[in-house]
C-alpha cells in the first residue's frame, strides 16, 4: 500500500510549510525543528502506540476507535478504504490511567526541553551569519510555546485538576477515560498526548 505514504504525512498545507521550513532550516545548519518534528512526531507516536498494544493484548486498556471510511484512487481507479482511528483510551483504573498520562508528558516535555537545548545550542553559534539566524529565530519561541502547552497539561495531572475519570460500563467492568477541557469543549486526553 505504497500508494498513500505522502498524503498520510502531509494532510494540511501546514504540515508541509513546516516539514519545508525544517528542511531548509536543516540545510542552513539548524536541525532543532527537524529533531523535534522526527523524536516527537514519527518516533514518540510509535513509542506510544506500541505501549499501548502491550497493555491491550494484556486487558490493560481498552483502545476506544472508529472506523473512517476513505475514497482513493490508484491508477484512476476509485477504491474504497477503511481505516480504524484511534479516539480515546480507558483504563481500569483511574490510576493507571493518571500513571500512563503522567509518564507519557513527562517523556513528551523531556524531549522538548532536549530540542530547546539543541536550538538554543545552534544559535548561540559564532560562526553563524545573520540572515539563517533571522530564519531560524522564530524556532525557539514556538518550542517554548509546545514546551509550555506540554507543561501546563502535566501539572494539570499531577494536581488532578482534569476531569480525569469518565465511566463507562462494558462487560460489566468500569473503563476510566481521560478528558481535558478546552475552548471547543471537553477534548480527549490522548490527542494532547500526540
Amino acid at each position: 500500500m505504497n500508494y498513500q505514504i505522502f498524503p498520510l504525512f502531509i494532510n494540511k498545507i501546514s504540515h508541509l510549510l513546516i516539514i519545508l521550513a525544517a528542511t531548509i532550516l536543516a540545510y542552513l545548519g539548524y536541525s532543532a525543528l527537524v529533531s523535534y518534528l522526527i523524536l516527537l512526531k514519527i518516533l514518540f507516536p510509535i513509542v506510544i502506540c506500541l505501549r499501548l498494544h502491550i497493555l491491550s493484548n494484556h486487558g490493560a486498556v481498552q483502545l476506544l476507535s472508529e472506523k473512517s471510511e476513505w475514497m482513493i484512487y490508484i491508477a484512476g481507479f476509485p477504491a474504497n478504504e477503511q481505516r480504524l482511528v484511534l479516539n480515546n483510551i480507558s483504563f481500569t483504573s483511574p490510576e493507571r490511567l493518571r500513571q500512563f498520562y503522567l509518564r507519557g508528558f513527562t517523556l513528551k516535555s523531556i524531549i522538548q526541553l532536549a530540542c530547546i537545548i539543541i536550538a538554543l545550542n545552534e544559535y548561540a553559534h559564532p560562526i553563524r551569519h545573520l540572515i539563517p539566524k533571522v530564519l531560524a529565530l522564530p524556532v525557539i519561541p514556538g518550542l517554548i510555546y509546545m514546551l509550555s502547552v506540554s507543561g501546563f497539561t502535566l501539572l494539570k495531572i499531577i494536581r488532578n485538576e482534569w476531569p480525569s475519570v469518565s465511566q463507562s460500563i462494558q462487560f460489566n467492568h468500569n473503563w476510566y477515560q481521560g478528558y481535558l477541557l478546552s475552548r471547543k469543549g471537553t477534548i480527549p486526553m490522548l490527542s494532547r498526548l500526540f
